[in-house]
């Protein structure tokens, strides 16, 4: 059996596009991530600009000045501290805005409406009420989010359940490399599983194609341990070459903000995120889910494969399931919405994802749109591959 996965992941990767699409996808990654960092831009409390990887350094640098827990008391302090700069105005004000802009970004984000992410205006017309009590502001806001958003009275219970797990006051640090991960990376995942999916797609159709399937199917492993060999390489190589996607990003990531941060609230994001995650683990969790997904469409893939004889039919599903339902900002049912973040392109962006608050209701049982994730991909793995090694083993050679 294992001379046979062997020889089937070779006919996998000794293809030209097979080459040429893995390199082209970690190039990708090196070079995007090089720009981005690159792009970086910081100016610190004097006005003095600083660009690249020293950028990233002495933001993460300037921000343990404000590290520690934001009690509602001191959230009230700081937002005085702003008023008072703000009212004054000029290079002052922007000096001392830009050199924490990743704290006041938050701030904004957390004060702004529904559907909005404020403006530095909005943070000095906060009432006195709103200033000096954050969380409750906080709860308010996903309360309302929740009453204008058509949920039943379970997904209402659901989500306040979910939101009650979340530990105040929150703990201020930069978020470091784990939420840049979040942030750049993770679109590069999808591309990978596309790559992936295009790679495999000639794993049963190319015996139809070059005529094989009629020695294959009548030799003696031709409908066991071929079959095995086929759906073994095809996932052993979506393993290699994703968790190489991986690879590549985390350490650009990790190599330039480091590992700190980590165990800081996802809730930095945005602070009405009802998930009760750090950074760190929102990180690992779309990387597993990334592989999760890839499983899924692997064995769609295989189906696929050994149900048409041209490969043709299949990137065009592949892409309609990748790429398609892209207008997910239109204005769309709840419903609607929560299943176009099923498809891959969405899954990946993470801050949608997580802000949401997408969920499925089946009965009285009401699961998240991480959960979905979970179950759809796991359930089209199970499912489509049996049917994958059965419409192979089933195939009228002519």
């Amino acid at each position: 059996m294992k001379s046979l996965v062997l020889f089937e992941f070779k006919k996998i990767w000794k293809k030209k596009i097979t080459k040429i699409l893995a390199f082209g996808i970690l190039i990708l990654c090196i070079f995007s991530n090089f720009m981005l960092v690159n792009n970086e831009s910081y100016e610190d409390a004097s006005g003095a600009t600083t660009e690249g990887i020293t950028a990233a350094r002495n933001e993460m640098e300037a921000a343990k000045q404000l590290e520690g827990p934001l009690t509602d008391e001191r959230i009230s302090q700081l937002l005085s501290e702003f008023k008072q700069k703000y009212k004054k105005g000029g290079d002052a004000f922007y000096n001392y805005y830009f050199s924490q802009s990743s704290f006041w970004t938050f701030m904004m984000r957390a004060y702004a409406p529904i559907n909005s992410y404020g403006s530095e205006v909005e943070l000095f017309k906060l009432s006195a009420d709103q200033q000096n009590h954050f969380y409750d502001y906080r709860r308010k806001k996903i309360n309302k989010i929740l009453d204008v958003g058509g949920y039943s009275k379970e997904e209402k219970a659901y989500w306040k359940d979910k939101n009650a797990k979340v530990e105040a006051p929150f703990y201020y640090r930069h978020l470091g490399g784990a939420k840049a991960f979040t942030d750049w990376d993770c679109p590069f995942l999808v591309i990978a599983i596309l790559v992936i999916c295009i790679c495999i797609l000639p794993s049963f159709s190319e015996e139809y194609q070059t005529g094989a399937d009629s020695i294959l199917l009548t030799s003696k492993y031709g409908k066991n341990k071929l079959m095995t060999a086929k759906v073994i390489a095809a996932y052993l190589f979506g393993t290699v070459l994703y968790g190489a996607t991986v690879l590549v990003n985390l350490l650009f990531c990790v190599g330039v903000y480091g590992t700190s941060g980590g165990d800081a609230p996802i809730q930095f994001r945005y602070s009405e995120i009802p998930y009760a995650f750090t950074a760190r683990e929102v990180m690992w969790l779309w990387i597993l889910m990334g592989m999760v997904v890839l499983f899924g469409m692997i064995a769609v893939n295989l189906f696929l494969s050994a149900h048409f004889k041209n490969t043709i039919p299949i990137l065009i599903i592949d892409l309609i399931i990748v790429f398609l339902p892209l207008p997910a900002s239109l204005s769309v049912s709840k419903w609607i919405a929560a299943t176009i973040n099923i498809f891959p392109v969405h899954i990946m962006n993470s801050d949608d994802i997580l802000r949401g608050f997408f969920s499925f209701q089946f009965g009285g049982t009401v699961i998240d749109v991480i959960e979905m994730v979970f179950l759809i991909y796991l359930v089209a793995m199970v499912i489509f591959i049996p049917f994958a090694r059965r419409g192979f083993r089933n195939h009228q050679v002519q």
